[in-house]
């Protein structure tokens, strides 16, 4: 009777052991696992947001945009023979040409000087130099440009009609907003073309 009562508690003993050891090793792989899964996560995912504009910071920047985007288009019309990127081109011309004017009746609407002579950002005059240093590659490099271009004009235009700090110039990006996303709509045209004729920008 006392080997039996023995034999039970040296088996509690060895199995209350056993417990905490597969407990330690849970915890050590779960910690393992998540250090695993933080560093598996891409950097964009845990990017902050972007900070808000102020005014006349907005103003600056939708003035360069333009800016680029008229002299990317004029690039273009020089050196593409492609029907499609000259018509999208002189869209571009038109377009900001006319944001151009609608952003300095919106800033005077402000109280605001609207931005005077107003030139592309370093970040857009390197793009306008490698626009006019390419040779055969020209209309690719032209539509990739665009089409990140008007993904970041939109974003920030998007982002000021909803939280902006000037209410003539919010009612202005929501409007241009619009029209960014018409010239975003022929370059997916464009590029289903390209595709079809197996030239697809990358």
């Amino acid at each position: 009777m006392k080997l039996s009562i023995a034999c039970c508690l040296a088996a509690t003993v060895a199995l209350t052991a056993a417990c905490k050891d597969n407990a330690a090793n849970d915890g050590s792989d779960t910690t393992a696992m998540g250090e695993i899964a933080t560093s598996a996560t891409p950097d964009t995912m845990a990017s902050p947001a972007a900070p808000s504009l102020s005014g006349k910071e907005f103003a600056d920047r939708v003035a360069a945009s333009d800016a680029y985007e008229i002299a990317a288009a004029r690039l273009a019309l020089a050196k593409s023979r492609n029907k499609d990127i000259r018509h999208f081109a002189d869209t571009m011309i038109e377009d900001h040409g006319k944001s151009s004017a609608d952003l300095a009746t919106a800033a005077s609407a402000a109280g605001l000087a609207a931005p005077a002579g107003p030139q592309p950002n370093a970040e857009q005059k390197a793009l306008l130099d490698a626009l006019e240093k390419a040779g055969p590659d020209f209309d690719r490099i032209y539509v990739d440009q665009q089409r990140m271009a008007h993904d970041q004009s939109l974003t920030m235009l998007r982002g000021y009609s909803g939280n902006g700090d000037v209410e003539s110039l919010r009612d202005f990006a929501g409007d241009t907003a619009d029209t960014v996303e018409g010239h975003l709509e022929m370059l997916k045209d464009m590029a289903e073309d390209a595709a079809e004729q197996g030239n697809k920008p990358s």
